[in-house]
Protein backbone atom coordinates (compact mmCIF):
# COMPACT_ATOMS: atom_id res chain seq x y z
CA UNK A 1 0.00 0.00 0.00
CA UNK A 2 1.26 3.22 -1.15
CA UNK A 3 1.87 6.13 1.56
CA UNK A 4 -0.75 8.53 -0.25
CA UNK A 5 -3.19 5.86 -0.21
CA UNK A 6 -2.56 4.54 3.66
CA UNK A 7 -3.04 8.39 4.26
CA UNK A 8 -6.44 8.31 2.45
CA UNK A 9 -7.70 5.26 4.11
CA UNK A 10 -7.45 6.67 7.41
CA UNK A 11 -8.94 10.15 6.63
CA UNK A 12 -11.73 8.33 5.26
CA UNK A 13 -12.05 5.91 8.54
CA UNK A 14 -11.63 9.18 10.72
CA UNK A 15 -14.49 10.75 8.82
CA UNK A 16 -16.46 7.94 9.30
CA UNK A 17 -15.59 7.74 13.14
CA UNK A 18 -16.46 12.05 13.98
CA UNK A 19 -20.40 11.48 11.73
CA UNK A 20 -20.92 8.10 13.53
CA UNK A 21 -19.69 8.60 17.29
CA UNK A 22 -19.46 5.54 18.66
CA UNK A 23 -20.09 4.74 22.64
CA UNK A 24 -18.15 2.41 24.13
CA UNK A 25 -19.50 1.13 27.50
CA UNK A 26 -17.64 -0.60 29.96
CA UNK A 27 -17.86 -4.57 30.32
CA UNK A 28 -17.40 -4.19 34.18
CA UNK A 29 -20.75 -1.97 35.01
CA UNK A 30 -21.51 -3.40 38.55
CA UNK A 31 -24.69 -3.26 40.74
CA UNK A 32 -24.31 -3.19 44.41
CA UNK A 33 -26.44 -3.54 47.06
CA UNK A 34 -24.19 -1.72 50.22
CA UNK A 35 -24.88 -1.30 53.98
CA UNK A 36 -23.33 1.14 56.57
CA UNK A 37 -24.45 -1.44 58.91
CA UNK A 38 -22.99 -4.25 60.54
CA UNK A 39 -25.12 -7.12 58.94
CA UNK A 40 -22.63 -9.76 60.37
CA UNK A 41 -24.89 -9.63 63.93
CA UNK A 42 -27.99 -8.79 63.94
CA UNK A 43 -30.65 -9.48 66.31
CA UNK A 44 -34.88 -9.99 65.87
CA UNK A 45 -36.33 -6.36 65.87
CA UNK A 46 -32.94 -4.49 64.21
CA UNK A 47 -33.40 -2.44 61.21
CA UNK A 48 -30.87 -1.82 57.96
CA UNK A 49 -30.89 0.29 55.22
CA UNK A 50 -29.35 -1.28 52.03
CA UNK A 51 -28.06 1.46 49.06
CA UNK A 52 -28.09 0.22 45.70
CA UNK A 53 -25.31 1.42 43.56
CA UNK A 54 -24.92 1.47 39.75
CA UNK A 55 -21.29 1.58 39.02
CA UNK A 56 -18.90 2.56 36.22
CA UNK A 57 -22.33 2.85 34.28
CA UNK A 58 -22.53 5.25 30.59
CA UNK A 59 -25.25 6.84 29.60
CA UNK A 60 -27.94 5.33 32.05
CA UNK A 61 -31.14 6.01 30.86
CA UNK A 62 -33.27 3.38 32.53
CA UNK A 63 -32.83 0.56 35.01
CA UNK A 64 -35.52 -2.51 35.93
CA UNK A 65 -33.65 -3.47 38.96
CA UNK A 66 -35.34 -6.96 41.17
CA UNK A 67 -33.91 -7.44 44.58
CA UNK A 68 -34.39 -11.00 46.15
CA UNK A 69 -34.19 -11.39 49.59
CA UNK A 70 -35.07 -14.54 52.28
CA UNK A 71 -39.19 -13.02 53.90
CA UNK A 72 -38.95 -15.75 56.73
CA UNK A 73 -35.84 -13.99 58.11
CA UNK A 74 -36.42 -10.49 57.03
CA UNK A 75 -39.33 -7.59 56.38
CA UNK A 76 -39.21 -5.18 53.84
CA UNK A 77 -40.17 -2.06 55.84
CA UNK A 78 -39.30 0.82 53.02
CA UNK A 79 -38.38 1.55 50.02
CA UNK A 80 -37.24 4.40 48.42
CA UNK A 81 -36.14 4.99 44.41
CA UNK A 82 -34.10 8.35 45.27
CA UNK A 83 -32.77 9.11 41.68
CA UNK A 84 -33.91 12.20 40.66
CA UNK A 85 -35.52 13.73 37.28
CA UNK A 86 -37.25 9.67 36.34
CA UNK A 87 -40.57 7.93 36.01
CA UNK A 88 -41.34 5.29 38.34
CA UNK A 89 -42.94 2.66 36.00
CA UNK A 90 -44.43 1.09 39.34
CA UNK A 91 -46.07 4.32 40.45
CA UNK A 92 -47.94 5.19 37.54
CA UNK A 93 -52.33 6.21 38.06
CA UNK A 94 -53.94 4.10 36.14
CA UNK A 95 -51.84 0.83 35.75
CA UNK A 96 -52.98 -2.48 37.23
CA UNK A 97 -50.22 -4.70 35.82
CA UNK A 98 -49.53 -7.36 38.18
CA UNK A 99 -45.85 -7.64 36.28
CA UNK A 100 -44.87 -4.50 38.07
CA UNK A 101 -45.47 -4.59 41.50
CA UNK A 102 -43.55 -6.40 44.50
CA UNK A 103 -44.23 -10.01 45.45
CA UNK A 104 -43.21 -11.62 48.66
CA UNK A 105 -39.15 -12.22 48.91
CA UNK A 106 -38.90 -10.01 45.52
CA UNK A 107 -38.85 -5.97 45.13
CA UNK A 108 -38.98 -4.29 41.70
CA UNK A 109 -37.12 -0.77 40.73
CA UNK A 110 -38.33 -0.05 37.35
CA UNK A 111 -37.59 3.67 36.38
CA UNK A 112 -36.95 5.84 33.10
CA UNK A 113 -35.29 9.23 32.55
CA UNK A 114 -37.13 11.81 31.74
CA UNK A 115 -37.31 13.32 28.57
CA UNK A 116 -34.46 16.26 28.33
CA UNK A 117 -32.65 14.40 30.83
CA UNK A 118 -28.90 14.21 30.17
CA UNK A 119 -28.07 10.23 30.43
CA UNK A 120 -26.27 9.45 33.78
CA UNK A 121 -22.75 8.72 33.14
CA UNK A 122 -21.52 8.13 36.47
CA UNK A 123 -21.34 5.92 39.72
CA UNK A 124 -24.93 6.56 41.42
CA UNK A 125 -27.50 5.38 44.54
CA UNK A 126 -30.78 4.98 42.61
CA UNK A 127 -32.60 3.72 46.02
CA UNK A 128 -32.72 1.99 48.99
CA UNK A 129 -34.39 -0.45 51.11
CA UNK A 130 -35.06 -0.74 54.55
CA UNK A 131 -35.53 -4.11 56.36
CA UNK A 132 -36.51 -5.54 60.01
CA UNK A 133 -34.66 -8.62 61.05
CA UNK A 134 -37.61 -10.89 62.20
CA UNK A 135 -35.70 -14.61 62.55
CA UNK A 136 -32.79 -16.14 63.62
CA UNK A 137 -30.52 -17.36 60.62
CA UNK A 138 -28.39 -16.43 57.38
CA UNK A 139 -28.85 -15.28 54.00
CA UNK A 140 -28.19 -12.83 51.55
CA UNK A 141 -29.90 -10.07 49.53
CA UNK A 142 -29.02 -10.37 45.83
CA UNK A 143 -29.60 -9.04 42.51
CA UNK A 144 -31.63 -10.83 40.33
CA UNK A 145 -30.40 -12.18 37.07
CA UNK A 146 -33.29 -10.86 35.33
CA UNK A 147 -32.41 -6.96 36.10
CA UNK A 148 -31.38 -4.55 32.90
CA UNK A 149 -29.67 -1.57 33.00
CA UNK A 150 -30.78 0.67 29.68
CA UNK A 151 -28.58 3.24 27.48
CA UNK A 152 -29.06 5.51 25.06
CA UNK A 153 -26.63 6.45 22.42
CA UNK A 154 -26.41 9.73 19.99
CA UNK A 155 -28.52 8.07 17.96
CA UNK A 156 -31.37 7.74 20.42
CA UNK A 157 -30.97 3.72 20.10
CA UNK A 158 -31.22 1.56 23.16
CA UNK A 159 -30.23 -1.25 24.58
CA UNK A 160 -28.63 -3.25 27.65
CA UNK A 161 -25.49 -2.69 29.21
CA UNK A 162 -23.65 -5.90 30.77
CA UNK A 163 -23.46 -6.05 34.23
CA UNK A 164 -22.09 -7.38 37.39
CA UNK A 165 -23.38 -8.05 40.82
CA UNK A 166 -22.43 -8.50 44.54
CA UNK A 167 -24.94 -9.98 47.46
CA UNK A 168 -24.80 -8.58 50.53
CA UNK A 169 -25.25 -11.39 53.35
CA UNK A 170 -26.67 -11.51 56.76
CA UNK A 171 -26.95 -12.84 59.59
CA UNK A 172 -29.45 -12.83 62.63
CA UNK A 173 -28.73 -13.85 66.06
CA UNK A 174 -31.34 -15.74 68.22
CA UNK A 175 -32.59 -14.09 71.75
CA UNK A 176 -33.55 -15.56 74.63
CA UNK A 177 -33.91 -14.43 78.33
CA UNK A 178 -32.86 -15.18 81.79
CA UNK A 179 -34.15 -14.38 84.78
CA UNK A 180 -34.05 -15.42 88.86
CA UNK A 181 -34.03 -14.61 92.65
CA UNK A 182 -31.29 -13.48 94.11
CA UNK A 183 -31.41 -14.05 97.97
CA UNK A 184 -29.11 -14.47 101.54
CA UNK A 185 -28.20 -17.59 103.25
CA UNK A 186 -31.49 -17.60 105.27
CA UNK A 187 -33.82 -17.52 101.87
CA UNK A 188 -34.81 -14.06 102.09
CA UNK A 189 -34.89 -12.07 98.77
CA UNK A 190 -32.06 -9.41 98.74
CA UNK A 191 -33.42 -6.03 97.21
CA UNK A 192 -31.48 -3.75 94.56
CA UNK A 193 -28.59 -6.07 93.86
CA UNK A 194 -27.03 -5.39 90.66
CA UNK A 195 -27.08 -8.47 88.20
CA UNK A 196 -24.54 -8.19 84.99
CA UNK A 197 -23.92 -10.56 82.03
CA UNK A 198 -20.36 -10.56 81.09
CA UNK A 199 -19.28 -11.33 77.10
CA UNK A 200 -15.68 -11.40 77.02
CA UNK A 201 -15.38 -9.19 80.28
CA UNK A 202 -17.17 -6.85 79.10
CA UNK A 203 -21.01 -5.91 80.65
CA UNK A 204 -23.45 -6.98 77.79
CA UNK A 205 -26.42 -6.47 80.11
CA UNK A 206 -27.59 -5.50 83.43
CA UNK A 207 -30.20 -5.05 85.20
CA UNK A 208 -31.24 -4.18 89.27
CA UNK A 209 -33.65 -7.33 91.71
CA UNK A 210 -36.73 -6.50 93.42
CA UNK A 211 -38.28 -6.05 96.23
CA UNK A 212 -38.38 -9.75 96.60
CA UNK A 213 -34.90 -10.54 95.23
CA UNK A 214 -36.10 -11.55 91.72
CA UNK A 215 -34.46 -9.97 88.17
CA UNK A 216 -35.36 -10.14 84.77
CA UNK A 217 -33.53 -9.60 81.46
CA UNK A 218 -35.18 -10.10 77.90
CA UNK A 219 -34.04 -10.38 74.29
CA UNK A 220 -30.58 -11.70 75.30
CA UNK A 221 -28.40 -13.23 72.39
CA UNK A 222 -28.01 -16.37 72.71
CA UNK A 223 -24.44 -17.82 73.89
CA UNK A 224 -22.30 -17.87 77.12
CA UNK A 225 -21.87 -15.15 79.37
CA UNK A 226 -20.82 -14.73 83.10
CA UNK A 227 -23.39 -13.98 85.47
CA UNK A 228 -21.85 -11.43 87.91
CA UNK A 229 -22.51 -9.87 90.98
CA UNK A 230 -20.77 -7.14 93.05
CA UNK A 231 -21.87 -5.34 96.44
CA UNK A 232 -20.56 -3.71 99.19
CA UNK A 233 -22.61 -6.19 101.52
CA UNK A 234 -22.27 -9.72 100.40
CA UNK A 235 -19.23 -11.94 98.86
CA UNK A 236 -18.81 -11.24 95.11
CA UNK A 237 -20.23 -13.90 93.40
CA UNK A 238 -20.38 -15.49 89.63
CA UNK A 239 -21.26 -18.40 87.68
CA UNK A 240 -21.50 -19.32 83.70
CA UNK A 241 -24.58 -19.23 82.13
CA UNK A 242 -25.94 -20.53 78.28
CA UNK A 243 -28.84 -18.40 76.88
CA UNK A 244 -30.88 -20.76 73.63
CA UNK A 245 -32.50 -19.12 71.17
CA UNK A 246 -36.48 -19.02 72.39
CA UNK A 247 -35.79 -20.41 75.50
CA UNK A 248 -36.05 -18.96 79.42
CA UNK A 249 -32.92 -19.42 81.64
CA UNK A 250 -33.61 -19.30 85.23
CA UNK A 251 -30.62 -19.46 88.14
CA UNK A 252 -31.37 -19.29 91.96
CA UNK A 253 -28.18 -17.50 93.85
CA UNK A 254 -27.71 -17.46 96.93
CA UNK A 255 -24.88 -14.71 98.54
CA UNK A 256 -23.29 -15.13 101.54
CA UNK A 257 -22.79 -11.91 103.36
CA UNK A 258 -19.76 -10.15 103.58
CA UNK A 259 -17.62 -10.57 106.77
CA UNK A 260 -15.47 -7.83 107.92
CA UNK A 261 -11.60 -8.76 108.00
CA UNK A 262 -12.52 -11.83 105.42
CA UNK A 263 -9.76 -10.88 102.94
CA UNK A 264 -10.09 -13.45 100.61
CA UNK A 265 -14.29 -13.94 100.71
CA UNK A 266 -13.97 -17.71 102.22
CA UNK A 267 -16.50 -16.64 104.81
CA UNK A 268 -14.15 -16.39 108.31
CA UNK A 269 -11.83 -14.36 109.59
CA UNK A 270 -8.48 -16.19 109.74
CA UNK A 271 -4.72 -16.87 109.60
CA UNK A 272 -4.65 -16.06 106.13
CA UNK A 273 -6.25 -12.76 106.25
CA UNK A 274 -4.24 -11.81 109.35
CA UNK A 275 -0.87 -12.58 106.87
CA UNK A 276 -2.59 -10.96 103.66
CA UNK A 277 -2.49 -8.07 105.93
CA UNK A 278 0.63 -8.10 107.42
CA UNK A 279 2.45 -8.35 103.70
CA UNK A 280 0.95 -5.03 103.09
CA UNK A 281 1.97 -3.26 106.64
CA UNK A 282 3.33 0.58 106.31
CA UNK A 283 1.80 0.94 102.96
CA UNK A 284 -0.39 4.52 101.89
CA UNK A 285 -2.84 5.62 99.65
CA UNK A 286 0.26 7.92 98.24
CA UNK A 287 2.87 5.12 97.66
CA UNK A 288 2.91 4.41 94.05
CA UNK A 289 2.58 1.08 95.12
CA UNK A 290 -0.78 1.38 96.52
CA UNK A 291 -3.25 -0.59 94.32
CA UNK A 292 -6.48 -2.49 94.46
CA UNK A 293 -5.21 -5.25 96.32
CA UNK A 294 -3.54 -2.82 98.71
CA UNK A 295 -6.50 -0.87 99.49
CA UNK A 296 -8.17 -4.53 100.36
CA UNK A 297 -6.13 -4.76 103.18
CA UNK A 298 -7.28 -0.97 104.66
CA UNK A 299 -9.77 -3.07 106.64
CA UNK A 300 -11.05 1.21 108.35
CA UNK A 301 -10.46 2.53 104.72
CA UNK A 302 -8.60 5.46 106.39
CA UNK A 303 -6.19 5.15 103.63
CA UNK A 304 -3.30 3.24 105.20
CA UNK A 305 -2.49 -0.42 106.45
CA UNK A 306 -1.27 -0.23 110.09
CA UNK A 307 -1.24 -1.23 113.71
CA UNK A 308 -5.10 -0.41 113.70
CA UNK A 309 -5.93 -3.21 110.29
CA UNK A 310 -3.86 -5.93 112.20
CA UNK A 311 -5.75 -5.51 115.52
CA UNK A 312 -9.08 -5.38 113.63
CA UNK A 313 -8.46 -8.41 112.27
CA UNK A 314 -6.89 -10.05 115.04
CA UNK A 315 -9.44 -9.39 117.31
CA UNK A 316 -12.06 -11.60 114.87
CA UNK A 317 -9.43 -14.56 114.12
CA UNK A 318 -11.96 -18.08 114.36
CA UNK A 319 -9.95 -20.88 115.28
Amino acid sequence: MTKKRAILCFCIYMTIILLNPIIIYADNSTIELNSSSDTSNLKPGDAFTVNIDIKNVQNLVGSKIVVNYDHNLLQLENKNLTIENITDFTNIDGVTNENIVDNLGETLFLFGINKDITPISEDITIGTLTFKAIGKGSGSISINSDSKIVYEDTDKNYGEIPYMTNDLSFNILGLGSISGNVSDKSSNGINNITVELLKNDVVAYSTTTSLNGTFSIADVVEGSYTLRINSTDYINYSQQVVINNGEATNVQIELAELVQGDMNNDGTVNIEDLVYIANYYGISSSDNSWNEAVAIADVNNDGKIDIIDLVFVTRRLNG
